[in-house]
């Protein structure tokens, strides 16, 4: 019943967007939620329609829940979005008050000097947040790109699995790995394997013997 009644009210939204043309272009389409969260879509699509007000926020890629970053009744989206320069980055959202929280709108309100630096310092720790889960993202995506393009290696062993990448920027990275292997005569080889990041996805996966500055990089 209560899905029923949601299809029929996000029909409704269509139509209103279709003959309103004041109402936001938001893509629906990019916006996902788990089951057994569909009960926020609402507010879902809401915040992706403040993320898109932020100047910076030119495009919403897509939009989902935050599950660390939310609380009980206390949701935190995470809208991904496209810059005019291309790039992403993910702005996060207060479900309940809808306001940006990597990007927030500047206060009308004069802050006390205590209210600044606690809002620097939980802007800060959003921002390092956001980038170790886009890293984590981008480390999942070339290790399965490596996974496929090594399966046929024997006695494969992943001396350094590279988690920290060798050059990084919003939506680009370029991961290494170090793994060692045997050939048809079980003699030992050893390889190093560089992973290029994309949009947030692996796209290419360059595997070599390593060299000496690479087996140096492997050390412990």
């Amino acid at each position: 019943m209560y899905r029923a009644c949601l299809k029929t009210f996000a029909g409704l939204l269509v139509l209103l967007v279709a003959y309103s043309p004041w109402l936001s272009a938001l893509d629906e389409d990019r916006l996902w939620l788990p089951t057994n969260y569909e009960r926020l879509y609402l507010d879902l699509k809401a915040s992706a329609e403040a993320a898109e007000r932020v100047p910076r926020c030119k495009t919403v890629i897509r939009g989902t829940l935050d599950l660390e970053q939310s609380e009980k009744n206390k949701p935190i989206f995470r809208i991904q979005c496209r810059q005019e320069n291309g790039r992403t980055y993910n702005e996060l959202v207060d479900g309940t008050s809808y306001q940006t929280l990597t990007t927030p709108y500047e206060e009308e309100k004069e802050l006390t000097e205590e209210e600044k630096q606690a809002l620097a310092a939980e802007q800060e720790r959003l921002r390092l947040l956001a980038i170790a889960e886009e890293k984590e993202a981008m480390h999942a995506s070339c290790m399965r790109l490596f996974k496929e393009r090594t399966a046929l290696f024997d006695a494969l062993v992943l001396v350094d699995e590279g988690r920290e990448p060798e050059q990084y920027e919003s939506g680009t990275a370029l991961f290494r790995f170090q793994f060692d292997a045997v050939d048809v005569y079980k003699q030992a080889l050893k390889y190093s394997a560089l992973c290029q990041i994309e949009e947030g996805l692996a796209t290419k996966l360059v595997v070599r013997k390593r060299r000496a500055q690479d087996k140096n990089q492997a050390k412990p």
